[in-house]
């Protein structure tokens, strides 16, 4: 119940729609991309490109496309 969760994938419309499903059942839902930015959840999605605002250590990293995100470029693009 205290774990730390990121949620992360390259598109910035499934980010949307997986934050905008996760806050209809979730007390505390963050998310942090170009088009919004909320802090101090328990639970944060992420746009690849924002990934690197994840400064706490999570417990559990959920990455959609992960093929993408382990490439050598995944997450610097």
């Amino acid at each position: 119940p205290h774990a730390k969760i990121a949620i992360t994938t390259p598109s910035l419309d499934v980010i949307m729609d997986i934050y905008n499903e996760l806050v209809l059942h979730l007390p505390q839902v963050g998310i942090r991309c170009s088009k919004k930015k909320s802090y101090g959840a328990r639970v944060t999605c992420y746009s690849h490109g924002c990934l690197h605002h994840c400064e706490e250590p999570v417990d559990l990293l959920i990455a959609d496309e992960a093929h993408e995100t382990a490439s050598e470029n995944g997450l610097t693009k």
